[in-house]
């Protein structure tokens, strides 16, 4: 699986779990990125989560990032506690 993220801010971009090298990269470009503003890093989806859920907190308002954690499992909600140092 790969993730593309914004270098600058770490702003998770898209994810894919069969993208060949390059793809996501593209696919930034297209959408208005300038290739050497953005990575593309091989990571689990679980992985993706995590930083997505960490980026969304710290940059979107409250509603958001919970409208996006009810559709997360216990699991994964476990794991982004344990990053963050949330007492459960």
């Amino acid at each position: 699986m790969k993730g593309c993220f914004e270098k600058a801010t770490g702003r998770p971009l898209e994810w894919q779990s069969n993208a060949r090298a390059g793809t996501l990269i593209d696919n930034a470009i297209v959408n208005g990125f300038a290739a050497e503003d953005v990575s593309e890093e091989d990571i689990s989806f679980a992985e993706w989560q995590i930083r997505r859920t960490t980026w969304e907190a710290d940059n979107l308002p409250v509603e958001e990032t919970f409208h996006w954690l009810a559709a997360t499992s216990e699991e994964q909600l476990e794991e982004v506690r344990r990053r963050l140092n949330i007492p459960d």
